[in-house]
Order: structure tokens, then C-alpha cells, then sequence
């Protein structure tokens, strides 16, 4: 035991890392020396979920025996949750040190609102939740000073009257993260600055909102990731990106045999890149069933991109034709400077987390 005792705090925190998956094993450390007690704290309550108000005074009571544990939660996913009791907001006053909130199909969010500490939260996810308008969306927002990271899944309005006040005042992030799902009526983005990082699952009626996103930010921002849910037809003219300063694009693309989803987004795509200064480009197709033959939209793909191809099977049953594509679009791309890569660890992005 002196011996442990007489090891670093870093290597003491990397040999308890090797284990933060492993629930068992950790609390089996926790055990052993008391040296191993604030890493293995840090593994087991960094990331709380909360569901229902009998949780919330389970953990009201284990706080009550360790004192400490609270300032260990810096995730919190509040899911499900119509009604929050006494203990639910009891518990949310103790999470001084909160960094990351989710809130997934919650509402009454104005009862909830006042007893959620908002000093340090620079990361927000609002997942299948309803606001009165667009104008309230931008209020709730706006009470997390620190905020750096915003999510929008399937946001819901319940007046008609959807669009934002016409103030003059910007949010400001760092990376935000949309869903223009199809339970967003009627929806303009709030105006928004500063944005570095930008990922938008969106479709052929979203593109204009997206535009505005994009010019408003074209100074700014670094990354785009671009997820299409629905088919664009010819008619939907493409984002001009001629002024902005991007980095790294990723278009993810579905492709199977049949669906015109795949095709349009690539040449949508193509048609984009070829108003975008030369910056790293990547595709990620993902297969959910065997591709066409025909890749000769490939050959539209603008010469002065830093390119790859990443193939993924949407599910196990799947990877022989990823292999097949990957032969394909070698072929088509064997004059380009284009890596073509199977991928089968890769997955699509995820709006909600």
C-alpha cells in the first residue's frame, strides 16, 4: 500500500481510466486505497441520467453520505420528466459544478428552469421539447451566460406565430448542432455569431435557413457537417461558400440501390464544393443497401480539395458491399488525389448527445 502511495496522481488517474467502462472494477478500486477514491469518482459520477423523482432522492441521499459527489456531476440528461418533484429540484441545487445539460422530452421547463445552476454550463442539448415560439427558444437560451455548444433536435412550436423578435441582439457559440427535423414548423434560426463548428441534418425545404446560418458565420467558421434526411431536386440551387475561411467539410451521404437520396445529395454536394476555397473534404457514405453501379458523379468532384471517401455499413450485413463500392469508386477516382476508405467503426453523427 505505501508503495501506491508513493505513485503520481497522473499515473494513478491513467491506470483508473483504463476502467472507466467497467462499473464493477471501478467500485472494486474504490475498495482497495483510498488513493484511487476522486478518479474513480470522477468515472462513476461525471455523467448522471435522471428520470423520475424516486432517482432524484436516491441520489439526494447519497450525496447526504458523501458530501463530495456533487461537485463530480458535470452531466446531467434529464429524460422523460413532465412533472419535476421536490426532490428533482432539490437535487439540481446541488450541481454546482454542472458543465454539460440535456433535456430530453422534458416540459414545465419554466418550473425546472429557476433551480438548474447556469454559471458553468457551456454545453446545452434540447431533444423533442416545446417552446411557445421561437422568441421563448431564444430567452431560455439566452439564461446560460457561459454557453459555448447549442443542440436543437426536433424542436416544437405551439403558437402560430413561429418567427424570432426582430432585436438586434446575437447569441454567440463556439459549435451548434441542428436538427431541421419535421416537427420544426415554420422554423428560422435565431441569429447566431461567432460559430466555429457547425453540424445541420437537414432537407430540400431547410437549405434556406442553413444559407443564413452560413453567410452569417462565413468569417468565422471552421468546420461544417452536413447530414441530408430528404432528396433535393435540381431546382434547389446549392450554398455559395466562396467566402468562407472552412477548414474541414463532411457531407454524409446514404446510399443504397433505388433511392434518389444519394444521388441528389452528392451532386448537390459536388455543386457546393465547387464554389468552396480548397479546404479537407470528406465524405462518409453510409450503406444500407447494395449501391448502384453507377459513380460517374465522382467525376464532377473539384480537383483542388484535399479528398477522402470513409464507406460504412449502416449494419453488419452490409460490409461486403461496402467493399464492393470501395473497388468502384477506386476506379472512378484513380486520376484524382482521393483516399477511398472502409470504415466499418465509423458512425453517423448524433444530434442528440
Amino acid at each position: 500500500m505505501a508503495k501506491i502511495q508513493n505513485l503520481s496522481q497522473e499515473l494513478i488517474d491513467s491506470f483508473i481510466d483504463e476502467f472507466k467502462d467497467d462499473p464493477q472494477t471501478l467500485k472494486t478500486c474504490a475498495l482497495v486505497c483510498r488513493a484511487f477514491l476522486p478518479r474513480v469518482r470522477t468515472h462513476r459520477f461525471q455523467n448522471i441520467s435522471l428520470m423520475h423523482d424516486e432517482q432524484s432522492s436516491s441520489l439526494i441521499a447519497l450525496c447526504k453520505k458523501s458530501p463530495h459527489i456533487p461537485v463530480y456531476i458535470t452531466s446531467l440528461c434529464m429524460k422523460w420528466v413532465s412533472v419535476a418533484g421536490n426532490s428533482t429540484l432539490r437535487f439540481l441545487r446541488l450541481l454546482s459544478n454542472l458543465q454539460h445539460l440535456r433535456l430530453f422530452h422534458c416540459f414545465n421547463l419554466d418550473k425546472v428552469q429557476p433551480y438548474i445552476p447556469t454559471q458553468n454550463l457551456y454545453s446545452l442539448t434540447l431533444d423533442t421539447v416545446s417552446f411557445r415560439d421561437s422568441t421563448e427558444l431564444k430567452g431560455y437560451i439566452a439564461l446560460f451566460p457561459s454557453l459555448q455548444r447549442l443542440s436543437l433536435v426536433e424542436i416544437m412550436f405551439l403558437s402560430k406565430d413561429h418567427g424570432f423578435s426582430t432585436d438586434k441582439e446575437n447569441l454567440r457559440l463556439d459549435a451548434l448542432s441542428i436538427n431541421f427535423g419535421t416537427k420544426i414548423v415554420d422554423f428560422t434560426v435565431c441569429p447566431i455569431k461567432d460559430l466555429r463548428r457547425l453540424a445541420a441534418r437537414f432537407g430540400v425545404s431547410r437549405v434556406p435557413p442553413l444559407r443564413t446560418l452560413l453567410q452569417d458565420n462565413h468569417v468565422t467558421l471552421q468546420d461544417l457537417y452536413l447530414q441530408f434526411f430528404s432528396t433535393l431536386p435540381d431546382s434547389i440551387p446549392s450554398i455559395d461558400l466562396s467566402l468562407t475561411r472552412l477548414q474541414n467539410i463532411t457531407f454524409e451521404v446514404w446510399q443504397g440501390n433505388g433511392t434518389a437520396l444519394g444521388r441528389s445529395a452528392l451532386k448537390w454536394s459536388m455543386h457546393t464544393l465547387a464554389t468552396t476555397p480548397s479546404t479537407n473534404v470528406r465524405f462518409l457514405l453510409v450503406i444500407y443497401s447494395p449501391p448502384e453501379n453507377d459513380q460517374s458523379i465522382w467525376r464532377d468532384l473539384p480537383a483542388r480539395h484535399s479528398v477522402s471517401i470513409d464507406i460504412t455499413p449502416y449494419r453488419d450485413a452490409r460490409k461486403e458491399d461496402c467493399l464492393v463500392l470501395k473497388a468502384a469508386l477506386e476506379s472512378e477516382v484513380k486520376t484524382k488525389a482521393v483516399k477511398v476508405n472502409f470504415c466499418p467503426e465509423a458512425k453517423p453523427f448524433e444530434f442528440s448527445e
